[in-house]
């Protein structure tokens, strides 16, 4: 009796032994995979901003004054504005009134406006 039981301790201390071992090496092994997983990703991330940052520069290029003035002189042959021309036409906002049925004269006032703004801002 002394021996079974002695027996059946060290089977369940054996056991016990094996499974805390066995979470031991599960714990590393995916401790493992998540620093390779992350160092991955902080790869791509890098690779990203890098991109991101050459791309930013590519578009400062491309806006500037001086590449736009020459493709637009060599390419398309424009020419620079007269200081009595208007470089920017502002956006007149006109506001939305509400169009009776039977009203015509509001109609036919409306129109009369746009046309008037039109040959202001047209030269």
């Amino acid at each position: 009796m002394i021996k079974s039981r002695r027996v059946r301790m060290a089977i369940r201390f054996s056991a016990l032994l094996v499974a805390v071992a066995t979470l031991w090496v599960w714990q590393r092994v995916t401790v493992v995979k998540m620093v390779h997983a992350n160092d991955q990703l902080q790869a791509r991330v890098h690779t990203k901003q890098e991109l991101a940052e050459k791309v930013a520069a590519q578009v400062s290029l491309l806006r500037h004054r001086a590449r736009i003035e020459t493709i637009a002189v060599q390419q398309l042959g424009l020419g620079p504005t007269r200081p009595a021309q208007r470089r920017v036409i502002p956006r007149v906002e006109l506001p939305v009134q509400k169009v009776e049925d039977n009203n015509w004269q509001k109609i036919h006032n409306s129109v009369k406006k746009l046309r008037a703004i039109r040959a202001q801002v047209s030269p």
